[in-house]
């Protein structure tokens, strides 16, 4: 009895430990699974907010007919003339010539098709949009290749939206995903070379070689260190396979330059600026990672561009592997070398920092020790998602704010008939609304993307452009002419004759300045605001 008492009372705290063990456990598996709740809706709550502030970029492209890009209608006048070309219809087949030995026909070519089925200007909406997605697309693409951490893909965003953007740099948009691509190409042809690869790699670089000659230099060189990197690697292992695609390539931009120069009657122009010295150009490349350069913000968004670099730091990540490392070291020595213009092309290496915030991503992965979610990382992702939603709103604002101020030059256009030539004046280039001192410097060239007219100054003069003038008038008179009054000789009546309409923008109006210079009868035929639109008269025998 007293034995069989003496196991009953013994057992008594034995069941009630294995009970509350058991309870432990089921506390813990409680607080477990809710801590991976918490985890799993952090998680989804930040990839939604991206794709909610993706689908908020896209959308910001579409509040206004134009977008407040400088070379965008000189890009849209491109398209249109050269689908005029193609119809038989353009009035300017005895001026201009189609040029397919370019390195923006890709860009060009994608706009060629929507062209007959769209306006001109939701054309180019079309296309920037789309460059949009499949830029972030290949970034996140890229991003998973390097095994890098998915909340880092906020800085795929704010970079589109900085110098390229501002400038209207279509083409080189356009061909930045490409160039994404052949460096996606490279890194797998560099880990195991195959035949399979080594000519998608070809078909890749040759496609951007076609897109962009810029970002054809810039990202093929990165892709040639990623080589470099993999041959160091395995040391002697597959030299040649790893090495052919990059001789293959070499050889087709020999060909393409010797080509272009022949066709254009050895017209490309070789001179270089370095431009600003090295150590001055870090600042300028934070500040154009954005380019949102009012006078109140600037500062403080340079402030948060930097830190949203130090996003991975504040994440507690850790570097990734060196083949991850050679994009971000590969263009620092791009934008350290490249000058500032050369081959009549300007602004080459503020270019690139459309590449620094991806490139920087890639550099990092997600460290097994830090904490997903915690104070720091809470921080990181807001200063992430605060400064996108903040050059989201802004270039919004400026966008909206735009379509109201270029009002009275859409009365300008209204007036003028069309399939006439007109010279652009364009004394004062600066929007307030758009923050952009040079936002109208182009803006009348929309008449001949609308209005199938044709408009001095014209990117026709340019080798790389897809309509050129012919040969035989490849010096356009107005390229040579300083068209400001009081500036220049009086014009000659043979160059005046050239124009119907001439297009004035200034402040105040110089008007009379400019009839005064013409040895033909200008006449004022509608002034709005700072925009006047003159009609040529007959011109004395």
């Amino acid at each position: 009895m007293q034995s069989g008492g003496g196991s009953d009372v013994n057992a008594i705290p034995a069941v009630q430990e294995a009970d509350f063990g058991a309870a432990r456990s089921g506390l813990d598996m409680k607080q477990s699974a809710k801590s991976q709740a918490q985890r799993r809706f952090s998680v989804d709550a930040e990839r939604i907010g991206f794709i909610l502030a993706v689908c908020c970029a896209c959308a910001m492209m579409w509040l206004v007919e134009r977008l407040p890009m400088v070379d965008l209608p000189q890009h849209a006048a491109q398209v249109s003339l050269w689908r005029d070309l193609l119809l038989g219809t353009s009035p300017w087949s005895d001026l201009v010539r189609i040029n397919l030995v370019t390195p923006y026909l890709i860009g060009y070519g994608t706009m060629l098709p929507l062209s007959f089925v769209f306006s001109m200007e939701t054309t180019t909406r079309l296309v920037v949009t789309m460059a949009f997605l499949a830029f972030v697309w290949a970034c996140v693409a890229l991003r998973r290749e390097f095994g890098s951490d998915r909340r880092l893909d906020w800085l795929f965003i704010l970079s589109f939206f900085g110098f390229c953007w501002k400038w209207g740099f279509l083409t080189f948009l356009v061909a930045s995903p490409v160039g994404l691509l052949v460096i996606l190409l490279a890194l797998r042809h560099a880990r195991q070379p195959t035949l399979t690869r080594a000519l998608a790699l070809i078909a890749g670089g040759t496609l951007l070689l076609f897109s962009h000659g810029l970002v054809y230099l810039g990202l093929m060189f990165i892709a040639g260190l990623i080589m470099l990197e993999s041959v160091w690697t395995h040391k002697t292992k597959d030299i040649f396979a790893r090495m052919a695609p990059y001789v293959v390539m070499a050889a087709i931009t020999l060909a393409f330059r010797i080509i272009s120069q022949k066709m254009d009657g050895g017209l490309h122009a070789d001179g270089y600026f370095y431009g600003t010295p090295l150590w001055r150009r870090p600042p300028i490349l934070l500040a154009d990672i954005t380019d949102i350069n009012d006078e109140n913000g600037s500062a403080l968004l340079m402030v948060l561009t930097g830190l949203i670099l130090l996003a991975p730091l504040f994440y507690g990540m850790r570097l990734n592997a060196r083949a991850a490392l050679v994009p971000v070291l590969g263009l620092l020595m791009i934008v350290c070398i490249a000058p500032a213009d050369a081959f009549q092309t300007g602004g080459l290496y503020y270019r690139f920092a459309l590449f620094i915030p991806p490139f920087v991503a890639f550099a990092f992965v997600p460290n097994a020790k830090a904490p997903l979610v915690s104070l720091r990382s809470v921080a990181a992702l807001s200063i992430l998602v605060w400064c996108s939603i903040w050059v989201l709103f802004i270039q919004a604002g400026r966008i909206i704010a735009f379509g109201e101020e270029t009002k009275p030059f859409q009365k300008i256009m209204d007036a003028m008939e069309p399939g006439k030539r007109v010279l652009a004046m364009v004394m004062q280039g600066d929007s307030i609304a758009a923050q952009n001192t040079n936002a109208y410097w182009h803006y009348p060239v929309w008449y001949q993307a609308d209005k199938r007219g044709f408009v001095d100054f014209n990117f026709a003069l340019f080798p790389p452009q897809v309509i050129r003038f012919k040969l035989d008038r490849k010096d356009s008179e107005n390229d040579e002419v300083d068209l400001r009054p009081g500036q220049n000789k009086m014009w000659s009546k043979n160059f005046v004759e050239q124009f119907t309409y001439f297009v004035i923008k200034s402040e105040p109006p110089m008007t009379s300045g400019v009839q005064a210079q013409s040895p033909c009868p200008l006449n004022i035929k509608l002034q709005v605001e700072d925009w006047v639109l003159l009609e040529r008269g007959a011109c004395p025998q």
